[in-house]
């Protein structure tokens, strides 16, 4: 096995092989990022017609959250990810290939940037702020 470790052909393989790997995960982050920015699009251009129905606000995300299955909190960021980058080829084009949908929610949507932010700063038990002049904080 060692013989063939130094080839050529296999340094070539493998350097190959490593290169798919990178390109497929590449495409597959980029499809689903497309895919949950049509979600908020589509949702987004019926708002007229939800708001002719009586359904507005929230009620939009949950009322297509439970026809679809699907988890409100993932309909809302959709939602917000379409509204904060309308232009999708403007937005992918200022990123790097390691973006993923995780990264979007959590780092790029400011609505979720601030809620950690709040939810950092206060103490689980009894919802003070933590510091030192609060009883659960430890040193």
């Amino acid at each position: 096995m060692n013989n063939i470790v130094s080839t050529e052909w296999y340094k070539e393989l493998i350097e190959e092989t490593k290169a798919i790997i990178v390109e497929s995960i590449f495409n597959a982050r980029d499809t689903v990022i497309r895919g949950k920015w049509a979600i908020g699009q589509r949702i987004t251009q019926e708002k007229d017609n939800f708001e002719k129905a009586g359904i507005t606000g929230g009620a939009i995300i949950t009322t297509v959250g439970k026809s679809l299955g699907a988890s409100v909190s993932e309909l809302y960021s959709c939602v917000k990810f379409y509204e904060k980058f309308p232009d999708l080829e403007k937005f992918l084009g200022k990123q790097n290939k390691n973006l993923s949908w995780h990264k979007v929610v959590h780092e790029l949507l400011p609505e979720h940037t601030e809620t950690k932010k709040r939810e950092e700063q206060l103490c689980p038990k009894c919802g003070q702020k933590i510091g030192k002049g609060n009883p659960a904080y430890q040193d």
